[in-house]
C-alpha cells in the first residue's frame, strides 16, 4: 500500500522560542545553579514556578510574533505596509537614468512611440599632433526613422524637439547631442525570381515580404514584462538594468538590435525562402548595382527595398503581375502601413504594458504590540486578576495582592516594551521623520511625547487590572470643581486625565529609564549608517563635512538629519548619478539683485520660517534657520521641505547636475552663504552700523548683539565679517574671519560702501535662489559654436591651439566665492577632493576656482546673459566671454 504524504503530520521539534517546555527546563537550570542548596523544591505547585511559567508562556507569545513573516510585521493597522521612508520599489532603485548608447535609444522608443528606429553615433575629432588619431569628444549624433511615412514636415518637427529635449533632459555631464536627424532612405532595388506554392495568397506574400524586409533594414525593438523576463531567467537587476520604462522593457539577448549597415542578396534570400508561401528564390541581386552581392548603407540612411517592378512572383508557371495581383501604388502603400502596425504589435506584447513592475509584498495586519498582562492568567486565588478580589477584602489580603502585583508589573513592563519593540522594526529602520508616540488620545491643549530619536520603545500598562494605585503620581489629577461628583466619578475622572496626559510622572520616567537622547541618537546614527551601507554609501566617507558647514542642532543631530535627507533624496540621486543640467531648459535665470529673487525661491534648502503672524515688512533674516515646533526641530516639515522631486509638476534635476545637488546636501554650502547674506542684510538694516560704515576709521570694529556679528576695518580698502563679539586687539593680530569685503579705492564714502555691502549680499543670495550653493560650468557647452544644431566633425578653431584638447574640452569649472573664508580654507579642499572621488565621472577632470567678488560677479552675469540667450550669435558671444573669463582657449585667444 502506496503511503499517503497528507495523512500524518512530521514531528518536527520546536524552535526554543516557541517550546514551553525546553524554556521552562532551561530557566529551572538558572534557578538552580542561582540558588544553590538555598532552595530545591522546583515542583509545578511552587508560586515562584506558577509565576515561572506565566513568563514562559508570554516569551512562546513574543517567540510567536518574532517569526512571523517579515511584510507582517511591517503591515499598519490599515492593511497596508508604509514604504515610504523605508523601502523603494524596485523599478526606482534598480533602475538609472541613461549612460550607455543603448540606454538613451531604450528611453527613446519608450517615451515617444512614433518611432521606429533611432541611433546614437559617437563623435570623435583627431588629436592635434596625431590627425590619424580620433579620440571621442563627448558628442553625439542623433538619426532617427518614424513608423509612419506619411507623418507632415510639422509633425515630424514636433517629434525632432521632443526627442531633442528628452536627449538633454536625460544628458551627463561632459556630454552633448546634436539636434536628431532624420534618417534618410536609400533605395535598393530588388530582382530576381520567387516561386510561390500553388494555395499561396499573392497579396498576403507580398504583405509579408514588405514586413520581412522593414524589420531587415531597422529591426524593432522587442519589449517584454517583467514576468515574461523573470520567467526566462533574467534577475531583476538584468532586467531593470537602464531606464526606468513605461512600456514594457527591452532587456532580453537581442531585443535592442543596430541598424543594418550592409546589406546582402545571400540574407535576403534566406529570410525570402522562410516567408509562407514561398517554395524557392532565384537569382537574387541589386538591380542597378555594382557593387555586387552586398550594398553598404550611409549612416544617415536605411535601407528601403524596391522590389514589386523587379522580382518575378511565379505561381504554377505563370509570372504575376500587379494587375493579376490588384496591386496599384495606392494598395501597396496601404500594405506598407498595414506592415508596420503588425510590426509594432507583434514587437509590444500585451504583457509589456500590464506585467511592466513586480508587484509589491503585501501583509496582514497582526497588531503585533497588544499586550495582554500575565496578571490576567494567573489562578483566581492569586488575587491579582480581574474582578479577583471581593470588595470587603481585608486590607492585608489587598496589600498581599498589590505587593504581588507590584513585583509582576516588572516583568509585564519588560514584555510590553519588547512587543512595542517588534512592532516598530520599520521604525527602527526608517530613514523618515520619527512618528510622534501617543501613549492615548491626549487632552486639548497637551503635548504630545516625542524626541529627536526614539531607538527604544515602550507602552504603558494602563490595562492591566487595578494597576493604578502602583504608578506614580496617580493622584496627580484627583481634584474637582463641582463638588456635587460623587467620589467614584471624582476617582474615575482623576484616573482618566492621567492616562490621557502624556507627561505624567509613571510616563516620563519610563520614558528616562529606557534611553537618554544622547544613547538614542548615537544608535540612531548608527542605524542611518547601516541603511546608507545597504544603498552602497559608506557615511564614514560623510561624517565630517556634514556637520562641518551646516548645523541642526549638535554636530551628532546634524549627522542624523543630514544622513536622514540623504536617504530619502537617495533614489533620484542615484538613478540621475551623472546628470547635468538641461542647457536647452526654458527657464530664464534671475540676475543677482533682481527684485524678483523672494525667499520662496530658495533652491536650498528652504526658505526661512517666519513668526506666527509676520508683518507685510517682515525681514526675511530674521525666520528660523530651520522649520521648529514648540522650539524643537521640526523634522517632518524640514524632511518634506528638502525632499527632491522629479515629476511633471517639478522638476528639481532641469537646471543643476546632480553633483551641484549632493554637494549642497552633504557640505551644507547654500546655508552657509544664506547665514552670511543675512547677516549683512541685517547689518545694512541697522542705522548705527550705517554710520560706522562711513565713519569708521582702519582698526576700528562694530559689534551688533542682535545679530552676533563684528565687523573690522583692516583697511581703507577691506572690511571683515567676524561671528560674535571681537576685541580690537584680536583684530589687529589677525583673527579668524568668516568673510572679507573688498571696496574699490574709490569707494570710500558711505554710499559706496553700502552698495558693496548689497552687491556681496546679493551674490550668496544668488548662489541660493538659483543655484545650490556654486556654479558649475562645462566647457563642453561652451564650445557648441552659434550653431550647435550642426554636427561638427573637425575641431573648433579655438581647440586647435592647445597642447592637448581633450583636457580643456572634457572638464568643468566649478565656482565658489572666494571671499569666503570657509570657501578659501584647506578643510573644503579636502571635502571636495573626497567628493570628486565618489561621486564625479572618471572620464572629466573638475577643476574648482575661488574667483574673488568682481571675477565672480562677470563670471555670473555672462552665463546668466549665456543661459537665457537662444542658440545663435549671442549666446556664442557670451560663452566667448565666458572661456575668456575662465582663461580658456576662445577665439580672442586665452590659454593654450
Amino acid at each position: 500500500m502506496q503511503a499517503d504524504s497528507a495523512s500524518y503530520i512530521v514531528d518536527v521539534p520546536l524552535p526554543l522560542a516557541l517550546d514551553f517546555q525546553q524554556l521552562k527546563a532551561e530557566a529551572i537550570a538558572q534557578l538552580q545553579q542561582q540558588a544553590g542548596q538555598a532552595w530545591t523544591n522546583f515542583n509545578d505547585s511552587d508560586p515562584g514556578i506558577t509565576i515561572l511559567e506565566q513568563l514562559c508562556y508570554a516569551l512562546t507569545e513574543l517567540g510567536y510574533c518574532a517569526q512571523m513573516p517579515i511584510q507582517d510585521v511591517l503591515t499598519g493597522a490599515d492593511g497596508s505596509i508604509r514604504y515610504a521612508g523605508q523601502f523603494f520599489a524596485p523599478q526606482d532603485i534598480l533602475t538609472t537614468a541613461p549612460v550607455t548608447t543603448d540606454d538613451y535609444r531604450k528611453l527613446i522608443h519608450d517615451r515617444v512611440a512614433q518611432v521606429r528606429a533611432v541611433y546614437l553615433q559617437p563623435q570623435t575629432w583627431a588629436l592635434n599632433d596625431k590627425p590619424a588619431q580620433r579620440v571621442g569628444n563627448g558628442r553625439y549624433a542623433v538619426y532617427v526613422a518614424f513608423r509612419r511615412d506619411d507623418e507632415t514636415q510639422e509633425t515630424i518637427g514636433d517629434l525632432l524637439n521632443t526627442i531633442d529635449f528628452l536627449l538633454h533632459q536625460q544628458r551627463n555631464l561632459g556630454e552633448f547631442f546634436y539636434f536628431p536627424v532624420v534618417l534618410t532612405e536609400q533605395p535598393i532595388r530588388l530582382k530576381g525570381k520567387v516561386y510561390l506554392n500553388a494555395d499561396a495568397q499573392w497579396a498576403l506574400v507580398v504583405q509579408k515580404l514588405t514586413e520581412v524586409l522593414r524589420e531587415y533594414a531597422a529591426p524593432t525593438p522587442l519589449r517584454s514584462g517583467f514576468g515574461q523576463l523573470q520567467t526566462a531567467g533574467l534577475s531583476s537587476d538584468a532586467i531593470m538594468n537602464g531606464p526606468r520604462m513605461e512600456n514594457g522593457w527591452i532587456s532580453a539577448p537581442g531585443a535592442l538590435p543596430e541598424k543594418r549597415n550592409q546589406v546582402s542578396c545571400a540574407q535576403i534570400a534566406s529570410l525570402l525562402t522562410q516567408l509562407d508561401g514561398v517554395t524557392a528564390v532565384e537569382s537574387l541581386s541589386f538591380a542597378g548595382s555594382s557593387s555586387g552581392n552586398a550594398i553598404d548603407i550611409a549612416d544617415d540612411a536605411l535601407a528601403a527595398f524596391e522590389f514589386l517592378d523587379g522580382l518575378q512572383f511565379i505561381q504554377n508557371k505563370q509570372v504575376l503581375s500587379p494587375a493579376a495581383g490588384k496591386l496599384n501604388a495606392l494598395s501597396s502603400r496601404s500594405v506598407g502601413v498595414i506592415t508596420q502596425l503588425q510590426v509594432a504589435h507583434a514587437a509590444a506584447g500585451i504583457e509589456a504594458k500590464v506585467d511592466v513592475y513586480p508587484p509589491l509584498p503585501q501583509g496582514r495586519y497582526r497588531d503585533i504590540e497588544s499586550y495582554i498582562s500575565i496578571q490576567s492568567t494567573f489562578p483566581e486565588m492569586y488575587g491579582i486578576g480581574p474582578n479577583s478580589l471581593e470588595s470587603d477584602a481585608p486590607d492585608y489580603r489587598v496589600a498581599s495582592a498589590r505587593q504581588l502585583k507590584a513585583y509582576l508589573l516588572v516583568y509585564d513592563q519588560l514584555l510590553a516594551n519588547e512587543f512595542s519593540q517588534l512592532a516598530h522594526l520599520g521604525d527602527l529602520f526608517s530613514f523618515a521623520a520619527p512618528r510622534t508616540r501617543l501613549t492615548r488620545p491626549v487632552l486639548e491643549g497637551a503635548l504630545p511625547e516625542g524626541s529627536f530619536s526614539t531607538t527604544y520603545f515602550c507602552q504603558n500598562l494602563y490595562d492591566v487590572p487595578d494597576v493604578k494605585p502602583l504608578l506614580r503620581g496617580n493622584q496627580s489629577f484627583h481634584y474637582q470643581f463641582d463638588h456635587r461628583l460623587p467620589p467614584e466619578q471624582v476617582a474615575a475622572l482623576a484616573w482618566q486625565r492621567y492616562q490621557q496626559f502624556p507627561f505624567n510622572e509613571y510616563m516620563h520616567g519610563l520614558r528616562e529609564c529606557m534611553e537618554q537622547p544622547g544613547t538614542a541618537n548615537v544608535r540612531r546614527d548608527q542605524f542611518l549608517t547601516h541603511l546608507m551601507a545597504r544603498h552602497g554609501e559608506d557615511a564614514q566617507a560623510y561624517d565630517a563635512m556634514m556637520s562641518a558647514f551646516q548645523s541642526y542642532g549638535s554636530p551628532l543631530e546634524t549627522r542624523i538629519i543630514v544622513k536622514s535627507i540623504w536617504m530619502q533624496n537617495i533614489q533620484l540621486l542615484s538613478y540621475h548619478r551623472m546628470k547635468a543640467c538641461n542647457w536647452r531648459s526654458p527657464t530664464q535665470w534671475l540676475q543677482p539683485g533682481d527684485a524678483r529673487l523672494t525667499p520662496e525661491q530658495n533652491w536650498w534648502p528652504m526658505p526661512p520660517v517666519p513668526p506666527q503672524a509676520p508683518s507685510a515688512a517682515y525681514p526675511w533674516w530674521q525666520g528660523d534657520a530651520y522649520p521648529a515646533q514648540d522650539g524643537e526641530l521640526d523634522q517632518e516639515r524640514l524632511f518634506e521641505a528638502t525632499a527632491l522631486a522629479r515629476d511633471a509638476q517639478r522638476d528639481d534635476f532641469q537646471d543643476v547636475a546632480s553633483f551641484e545637488c549632493k554637494l549642497a546636501m552633504l557640505l551644507g554650502l547654500p546655508s552657509y552663504f544664506l547665514q552670511l547674506a543675512g547677516k549683512l542684510s541685517g547689518l545694512l538694516a541697522t542705522p548705527a552700523f550705517l554710520d560706522w560704515l562711513g565713519a569708521g576709521a582702519v582698526d576700528s570694529l562694530f559689534y551688533s548683539p542682535e545679530l552676533d556679528v563684528s565687523v573690522g576695518r583692516v583697511s581703507a580698502q577691506e572690511d571683515r565679517l567676524f561671528d560674535g563679539l571681537v576685541t580690537l586687539q584680536a583684530l589687529q593680530e589677525g583673527a579668524t574671519d568668516v568673510m572679507q569685503i573688498i571696496c574699490n579705492v574709490e569707494a570710500i564714502d558711505m554710499p559706496s560702501r553700502r552698495h558693496v555691502y548689497e552687491a556681496h549680499a546679493a551674490q550668496l543670495l544668488w548662489l541660493v535662489r538659483q543655484r545650490p550653493g556654486g556654479l558649475l560650468l562645462e566647457h563642453q557647452l561652451l564650445f557648441v559654436g552659434a550653431s550647435p544644431q550642426q554636427i561638427a566633425p573637425e575641431l573648433p578653431a579655438a581647440l586647435r591651439r592647445c597642447a592637448h584638447w581633450p583636457a580643456v574640452l572634457m572638464a568643468a569649472s566649478l565656482l565658489l566665492p572666494g571671499y569666503v573664508s570657509i570657501v578659501a580654507g584647506q578643510e573644503l579642499n579636502n571635502y571636495l577632493d573626497s567628493l570628486r572621488d565618489l561621486h564625479w565621472p572618471c572620464h572629466l577632470d573638475l577643476q574648482v576656482k575661488k574667483p574673488a567678488f568682481a571675477l565672480l560677479t562677470d563670471l555670473i552675469t555672462h552665463y546668466v546673459d549665456w543661459h537665457n540667450a537662444a542658440p545663435g550669435e549671442e549666446r556664442e558671444q557670451q560663452a566667448q566671454q565666458l572661456l575668456h573669463l575662465l582663461d580658456l582657449p576662445s577665439d580672442a585667444g586665452g590659454a593654450v
